[in-house]
């Protein structure tokens, strides 16, 4: 019995270091979309080209380990969700300044909070009012800077969008904890690969324009080595992770991509950062903090869950 609690704590201590992992990739993913951007890649074509090439790989690496590919309804919608969030970031870091597009994204807390209380009856405590408060305020000042520092009107609601997606997409792959972690990465892709072609259908020019063929061949082996290695990997690590911790401390953990993001692409880029963008980062990591400790949050019956999995545990001993 001790064993399995000792086992049980190791997989949930392995579970964050994967989410901040994974952090801290997502953080310099803009890298592989501005030099995919630089071959002619614009807009959603980036994301669209490194998601065509991580389909096969995690579709190879299910069949290697004899992952079912057999989804719930929930699962597709969770997969179509955080497919829609990974286009709308994808072609929001393409569209507008990282910095933006990075603290946008991480309203997702406050989207939890909104869609918890509307659909699981979660009552509005001070708590998770004055998270929302916070993060709004953070994402005023952030817009505030318009288009003086980059600013960019459709980068700005696509990364907005992509926050929400994906606030409610990670919700519904947390709650289904019998789904493969490489298989539910493999639907997600899949549905940004469809997302993204019904972007540029329908939208043209303004999601980017069709990359010249000499483009695409100058810049396949980016997207190849980008797409099958750096973005399979990070999305399986990130739905193993999100499939044993609860949404809100997923998201907090996932934070960490304000630092990595923020911070490489000050360093790296000719994009402004001062005073108003450091006080927005404060407080779009404090709200995600906030909403992670809120007692009032709701939450899946972890004790149950975990006595099942202790006690699994123990008889295997």
């Amino acid at each position: 019995m001790v064993k399995g609690i000792g086992s049980l704590a190791s997989r949930e201590g392995a579970a964050v270091g994967m989410a901040l992992a994974s952090a801290v990739l997502w953080g310099i993913w803009w890298i592989p979309i501005r030099m995919l951007n630089e071959f002619g890649f614009e807009g959603a074509w980036a994301g669209l080209a490194m998601s065509i090439a991580a389909a096969p790989a995690l579709f190879l690496y299910c069949l290697a380990k004899r992952h079912s590919f057999k989804l719930t309804r929930r699962s597709v919608a969770g997969a179509l969700l955080i497919g829609a969030a990974i286009t709308t970031y994808s072609s929001a870091l393409a569209f507008t300044d990282v910095v933006r597009a990075v603290l946008l994204f991480y309203l997702a807390p406050a989207w939890s909070i909104a869609f918890e209380w509307a659909f699981s009856g979660r009552k509005l405590t001070w708590g998770c009012v004055l998270a929302v408060a916070v993060s709004l305020f953070g994402m005023a000042l952030i817009l505030s800077r318009g288009e003086l520092v980059g600013g960019n009107l459709l980068g700005d609601a696509l990364a907005l969008t992509s926050g929400f997606a994906w606030a409610i997409g990670a919700g519904v792959v947390f709650s289904e904890s019998n789904q493969s972690p490489a298989g539910l990465a493999f639907a997600s892709v899949l549905g940004s690969i469809l997302i993204s072609a019904i972007s540029v259908a329908y939208f043209g020019a303004s999601f980017g324009s069709l990359p010249e063929t000499d483009k695409i061949v100058s810049a396949l082996p980016t997207a190849v080595v980008s797409g099958s290695g750096y973005f399979a990997a990070i999305m399986v690590m990130t739905i193993w992770a999100a499939k044993r911790i609860p949404p809100a401390l997923m998201s907090f953990l996932l934070s960490a991509e304000i630092v990595s993001g923020v911070g490489t692409s000050a360093l790296v880029l000719d994009e402004s950062f001062g005073l108003i963008e450091l006080i927005g980062s404060v407080c779009v990591v404090s709200a995600a903090f906030m909403e992670f400790v809120d007692p009032a949050r709701p939450r899946k019956d972890l004790t149950q869950k975990s006595v099942r999995k202790v006690n699994d545990l123990a008889e295997l001993d």
